[in-house]
């Protein structure tokens, strides 16, 4: 039987890749990772099974058994504000993924797949943000920065693993800005994860949305993400208070779209 397992957030992973050119907290603000693997925390078929998570809300699709996830296209607004006082740190983070993540040790893990994140952090009164990708395996990758995002831009993004060709591309539908990244690395995903949090406290966010969501599973055609039988809805909560800090809206097994909204700080 699977047992619950704690998110280990794909920014989180991500910083330590580009830790060179992003200005964001580091890895460390998220925790360290404690499971073997991203698992779905039930091993039930055909539910939805809500865990609490002091990482992140959103939802996490998991591939059926002997198959893999070989493509997913999601559209959302990247986080438009956050309180920044002169005297306040923190951060939020938008990120979508389709990967495989294994634990090494307690401070190494091994990632594979695509990711595309974008951070608003607040130091010191100073606003900033970083649209962040990964593509590849650990051994064999590119990642970096995505410009030309900005805060509350509306972005669509598209990954594919296939045995010829990895690639990802983020369409910045507001600005028109596009950028599109391949290679041939071998990728394999069995997750497919949206997501929206940041550190406690959790600064205050407008409400996230990503529409137009679906996955596609080895020798399938896309389909609703709600559809498939293994899925997560995450809620971010503190668990020394056990505040709500922030949550996803409800789906069906017919969903292409979710909201996630603040409810609290700390």
């Amino acid at each position: 039987m699977l047992t619950k397992t704690r998110r280990i957030s794909v920014i989180a992973i991500l910083v330590v890749f580009v830790v060179s050119f992003v200005t964001a907290p580091s890895a460390s603000a998220f925790g360290t990772p404690q499971s073997s693997s991203l698992l779905p925390s039930s091993p039930s078929s055909n539910a939805i099974t809500t865990v609490k998570e002091n990482v992140s809300a959103g939802y996490a699709v998991f591939a059926p058994t002997g198959k893999t996830l070989t493509k997913m296209e999601t559209t959302f607004n990247t986080p438009k504000s956050i309180p920044c006082s002169k005297t306040g740190t923190g951060f939020v983070s938008a990120e979508t993924a389709l990967i495989n993540v294994t634990s090494l040790s307690k401070n190494s893990v091994k990632l594979q797949g695509g990711l595309f994140g974008f951070i608003l952090s607040c130091s010191l009164g100073s606003l900033s943000s970083e649209g962040i990708y990964f593509l590849g395996t650990s051994n064999k990758n590119q990642s970096g920065l995505v410009t030309g995002i900005n805060p509350g831009d509306t972005v669509s993004v598209t990954i594919s693993l296939t045995s010829s060709k990895d690639s990802l591309s983020v369409q910045d539908l507001t600005t028109g800005s596009a950028h599109t990244y391949s290679g041939k690395y071998g990728a394999v995903a069995t997750v497919a994860e949206w997501l929206v949090g940041g550190p406690i406290p959790l600064p205050k966010f407008s409400e996230e949305t990503f529409s137009a969501t679906k996955v596609s599973t080895s020798g399938g055609s896309l389909e609703p993400f709600g559809s498939l039988s293994k899925i997560d809805k995450l809620v971010d909560y503190n668990s020394k208070t056990g505040d709500t800090l922030a949550t996803p809206s409800s789906i069906t097994s017919t969903s292409t779209s979710f909201s996630v909204t603040w409810k609290h700080s700390s």
